[in-house]
């Protein structure tokens, strides 16, 4: 059995606790939202991973596969819905955003808040 390590801050003894959070990392938008979903929806499994030092790994990897499926499932949609040749602005950027949305949308129900 491992020695608890205190750590003294002001006048009282903190144990010593690795979570596996490194403060450089810096999540973007999918990681932070799986991070506040399973902080506010999910505190048993939250502290589970976080006292084993698994959370952040978990919310990295989901992220990434995140991003992964969101740019996938955009190029899907864009090549079944492909943009106008005339070049016309306005509804070019509206199939982009049509894109973007539910992509968007699929991420969050399928990897986010699942």
């Amino acid at each position: 059995m491992s020695e608890i390590k205190y750590v003294k801050k002001g006048d009282y003894y903190y144990p010593d606790i690795d979570f596996g959070i490194d403060e450089n990392v810096e999540l973007r938008k999918f990681g932070r939202l799986r991070y506040k979903y399973f902080k506010e929806n999910k505190p048993y499994l939250f502290s589970r991973l976080l006292l084993e030092g698994e959370l952040m790994k978990h919310v990295i990897e989901i992220e990434k596969q995140a991003y992964e499926s969101f740019e996938m499932i955009q190029k899907e949609y864009l090549k079944q819905h492909p943009l106008p040749i005339d070049g016309n602005f306005v509804e070019s950027y509206k199939i982009r955003q049509e894109a973007r949305d539910i992509a968007n949308e699929i991420v969050l129900k399928e990897l986010i808040y699942s």
